[in-house]
């Protein structure tokens, strides 16, 4: 498959693709906080491992070979017989943070989980004042799956997306759990990753103590460790699978401990279904560790709990890319001086940032602009732009003299490395747009600060000529109605812009937009198809089939306008000259239109015959007319019997095949052993029943190939034949 049909086509049937597309539908939950503790399928734990982070896997700030390491700290909190028990992540040389989840165990017999009152803060907020004071309650919702696990309301700083705390009580029905053991799930997670140079405590749960903690004199003995109230991660004692890892398989992360960098998962106490419904250890995860850590006593603090809720005294800065997407967030301080600044954006930076070879990775921006810093890994955004090398931050929120963030364009040709005689750089340069945060907060103190990647040209951008400019490196056809005759019908053409030729990045267009020009009726029509500022965008363009020709080209708008503006790329022109003209895909926008329509149709086909419906989009839509004329094949079987084999094929090819000319002739022209029933008329009831019959024999096929889809139309012909016995 192209790379760019990738961008353009997001639907496929393949059973990976569906585990992975189940796993971000419940990251995407509201049920799940955002978070992305849906839990993999059984017998799928590694579903969520994601190592596009190359070396850094989750795209540290330093090295993470070992993985994420957290802390659980607790706190008696004075006069009030009650335990905190809280979750820190961060500090030097750790990953990216944006989720985490534990399952913890306790003694029942001396700790009761309490919900956490409006007004509460936590001890640590007040002892080390580096933590906000907003209250979170947790969803009293149940879950699906989890009616066993009862929530409670928990405490989290301001720039926490949300936290939770679930308790499990072994009495209540599930039959798991260890005797005189409950057991908590403590979570928490943020919109986007955090880099975190200092660690920071992201979510809080108070535990009443109660029944044994009541000494002979009728006084609360608080614990001294966690020992002492037999908190520990769930299923921490012993060996093998214990009773409290069985518990922590019913929770919502299915595992004892699960941490997300933003592109990586690392696990503590990694679980799967053993295939007959019972957890047993993952070993496939091993190299995904996460480390938790406990604090070696319980402290004694103040309580203030009367204090009530205030702003906290931290700013979040907030990093985008120049195409506007999150990158991420950090945390300094409201009155963070200098040092503190440079080390959170060092940090992020670095985060961010990827050396070939998996080098030491740079202090300081840009490292070197006489050579290309581009590495091919998208899961490092500021080394993943040809031409350009990264040279820090640029705020951009419209605060103190900035551009807003949609305005600031952050591609700059100098660095401005000399500055003028009053100390100022040359206009037009990085240093003169840099964040200048020595100058310290406006007014006494940082508020939140939105900053956006500034980027100077290397030696290797093409700056002039042919060789800079952008390339359409990919068109995409479907057809919109029904094609019965000459005219009847709309074309649609995606056209995917690159900034990039001959392998090189070139200078980038502060405004590109795609100029489509065609002739209808004598007359010529100007479109204006505005383009995402990224390195790769699409733009679409719906045409009527009876259009003569139509001309793409790239353009940039700024200080100019669509039929003035210079080209900035080479023309590309479609005709109007069917596949049975003598047209093909690559100079006829009629031909490339049916050609992806038979595809794109075919995969919405098979859909509705999986359901025991059809429509007429593929019966009237994808008839004599598209199939013979528009495209220029011929029919081997007719065209009721043919139509069925491209179902077929486009089933067991997968739904973001798009078929070619030749391909599809191939698979019309193809002939199967007599006992294989391909039918021949339209869907009834019994087309359903046969066609689940050929589906489940692809199916089998498609397990037999590990999962994936079949690449070749040999495969699929021999996967019928056999029953899905062979490949």
């Amino acid at each position: 498959m192209k790379k760019n049909e990738t961008n353009l086509r997001k639907r496929s049937r393949s059973r990976k693709a569906l585990l992975l597309g189940l796993a971000l539908l419940l990251a995407l939950s509201p049920v799940n906080w955002g978070g992305v503790f849906g839990g993999p399928a059984d017998g799928e734990s590694g579903v969520y491992a994601d190592t596009a982070g190359g070396s850094d896997g989750g795209g540290s700030a330093g090295d993470t070979a070992s993985g994420p390491a957290i802390t659980v700290v607790g706190v008696n909190v004075k006069n009030t017989d009650t335990l905190e028990v809280g979750i820190q992540v961060g500090g030097p040389d750790q990953p990216l943070f944006q989720s985490v989840g534990l399952v913890l165990e306790y003694d029942r017999s001396r700790l009761t989980p309490m919900d956490w009152q409006p007004g509460w803060q936590t001890v640590e907020s007040q002892t080390t004042n580096v933590s906000g004071e907003a209250i979170t309650t947790s969803s009293t919702a149940v879950v699906a799956g989890q009616e066993d696990w009862k929530s409670l309301a928990v405490y989290t700083p301001t720039w926490i997306n949300s936290g939770t705390a679930q308790v499990y009580d072994p009495g209540d029905g599930t039959g798991v759990g260890a005797a005189g053991k409950g057991y908590l799930l403590l979570q928490a997670n943020t919109e986007y990753p955090y880099s975190l140079p200092t660690a920071r405590q992201i979510v809080t749960v108070k535990f009443q103590y109660t029944g044994d903690s009541v000494g002979t004199g009728g006084a609360i003995t608080p614990a001294a460790s966690f020992a002492d109230v037999g908190l520990d991660l769930a299923g921490a004692e012993g060996s093998g699978l214990s009773e409290g890892k069985k518990v922590a398989y019913t929770s919502r992360i299915k595992h004892v401990g699960l941490y997300h960098t933003g592109n990586a998962f690392y696990y503590n106490g990694a679980l799967r279904d053993d295939g007959s419904g019972n957890a047993q250890e993952d070993p496939t995860l091993a190299g995904q560790k996460l480390a938790v850590n406990f604090g070696a006593s319980i402290v004694e603090g103040e309580t203030q709990q009367a204090a009530g809720g205030g702003t906290g005294d931290v700013a979040v800065l907030s990093f985008y890319d120049w195409d506007e997407t999150m990158l991420g967030n950090s945390i300094i301080s409201k009155t963070a001086g200098e040092e503190e600044i440079k080390e959170a954006l060092t940090a992020f930076s670095q985060s961010q940032y990827a050396v070939t070879g998996g080098g030491e990775k740079p202090t300081e921006f840009p490292a070197d602009l006489a050579n290309e810093s581009y590495v091919d890994n998208a899961a490092f955004p500021l080394t993943y732009k040809k031409g350009y090398n990264f040279a820090g931050w640029v705020r951009a929120d419209g605060k103190e003299g900035s551009e807003p963030l949609t305005e600031a364009f952050t591609a700059y040709e100098t660095l401005g490395e000399t500055p003028e005689t009053d100390g100022s750089y040359p206009e037009g340069s990085f240093n003169a747009a840099r964040w200048k945060y020595e100058a310290g907060p406006n007014g006494g103190s940082w508020g939140n600060i939105v900053l956006k990647a500034g980027y100077v040209e290397n030696a290797w951008c093409q700056i002039s000529g042919v060789s800079a400019q952008y390339l359409m490196t990919y068109f995409e056809g479907d057809m919109y109605g029904n094609s019965t005759n000459v005219n009847s019908g709309n074309i649609s053409i995606a056209v995917t812009a690159e900034r990039v030729n001959n392998g090189l990045g070139v200078r980038r267009l502060k405004k590109p937009a795609l100029r489509a020009v065609y002739t209808l009726n004598g007359v010529q029509i100007t479109f204006q198809i505005d383009l995402a500022n990224s390195d790769v965008a699409v733009g679409r363009v719906v045409i009527p089939k009876s259009t003569t020709d139509i001309q793409f080209t790239i353009v940039d708008l700024y200080g100019s306008n669509i039929s003035m503006a210079g080209s900035m790329s080479q023309d590309k022109t479609f005709s109007n000259q069917k596949g049975n003209e003598g047209g093909t895909s690559l100079d006829s926008y009629i031909v490339l239109g049916a050609l992806h329509s038979i595809s794109k149709r075919a995969a919405a086909q098979n859909d509705r015959l999986k359901n025991g419906t059809t429509s007429a989009e593929w019966t009237t839509g994808i008839g004599a007319y598209t199939v013979v004329q528009d495209v220029g094949l011929t029919w081997k079987d007719g065209m009721g019997k043919d139509r069925y084999k491209i179902l077929l094929a486009s089933y067991g090819m997968g739904a973001d095949k798009l078929f070619e000319k030749e391909e599809l002739q191939e698979i019309i022209d193809l002939q199967f052993s007599s006992d294989v029933t391909i039918p021949s008329t339209n869907p009834n009831a019994a087309v359903y029943a046969q066609m689940q019959i050929l589906y489940d024999y692809l199916d089998k096929a498609i397990v037999l190939n590990n999962g994936e889809f079949l690449t070749t139309i040999q495969q699929v012909k021999t996967a019928l034949e056999s029953h899905g016995e062979r490949l």
